[in-house]
């Protein structure tokens, strides 16, 4: 390249012919695309058109080939980057997914929290209320064995009374009083 610029044609294109053989085997292309156009010119230049016209049809061919190259080289970057693109995306669609579902579970099991002190709070206000009914019929000690052991033991008393009554009219008198 050097050479060529300062008019030493001879010496450019020795340097020129050996940039080519020494760029094939290792495969260097730009260099070896440089020593092409070089030949390419020197020849046009000396009107050995057929000597032209091969280092030409070189230069098109490597230089051809090396935008092929660089064009897959491209292409599979694209590639990469389009499916780590991808695979990011499928990656937070899935935690958008796994979020969704710790929320819902959250939600889920406040509703279940809510529901079960709604109807501990319910339970506990008839327990009482059953309390308080049991303490107007029953004596202290038979609610408490009777929630102890679930049954009560049979006592004997003497000398009881039972007296049966019907008071006449008692459910049309009821139901003309007020609940209190």
């Amino acid at each position: 390249h050097v050479y060529f610029d300062l008019d030493r044609i001879a010496d450019a294109e020795r340097s020129a012919l050996e940039a080519i053989s020494v760029s094939e085997p290792n495969d260097y292309f730009l260099p070896r695309l440089e020593a092409q156009r070089i030949l390419y010119e020197i020849y046009r230049g000396r009107g050995d058109h057929q000597q032209a016209l091969h280092f030409l049809e070189q230069y098109t061919r490597d230089h051809d080939s090396l935008q092929n190259k660089e064009n897959l080289a491209m292409m599979s970057m694209s590639q990469a980057l389009y499916e780590y693109q991808r695979k990011e995306e499928a990656l937070i669609m899935e935690e958008g997914r796994k979020r969704q579902i710790v929320i819902v579970v959250a939600i889920l099991t406040s509703v279940l929290v809510i529901i079960t002190l709604l109807f501990y709070r319910s339970l506990s206000k008839q327990k009482i209320k059953t309390d308080t009914l049991l303490e107007n019929i029953l004596p202290k000690e038979t609610i408490a064995e009777l929630k102890r052991s679930g049954v009560v033991t049979p006592r004997t008393h003497h000398n009881v009374t039972i007296m049966f009554c019907d008071v006449k009219d008692f459910t049309l008198i009821a139901e003309k009083l007020p609940p209190d």
